[in-house]
């Protein structure tokens, strides 16, 4: 077994950010506490995703964020 065995890859065109099939797709909520909404796409490569979304920020306001997801390790 050599060292690069090991190394796991993240498929670009794989719409899931954690190993366990959660798609990514416009109205999915993600955060620590689940106060951003994915509004569009804007791009993806072989370092992750970048989508356009909404911060809740309470009271009713939001504003318009951008927010790059990173791939994570897929767990054996």
């Amino acid at each position: 077994m050599n060292t690069f065995d090991s190394i796991k890859t993240f498929d670009p065109n794989d719409h899931r950010i954690d190993g366990y099939s959660k798609p990514l797709e416009p109205g999915r909520k993600i955060g620590q506490f689940q106060n951003f909404t994915l509004v569009r796409s804007l791009g993806r490569g072989g370092m992750g995703q970048v989508w356009l979304a909404e911060e809740e920020l309470g009271g009713g306001r939001k504003r318009n964020v951008v927010c790059k997801l990173l791939p994570m390790p897929v767990q054996d």
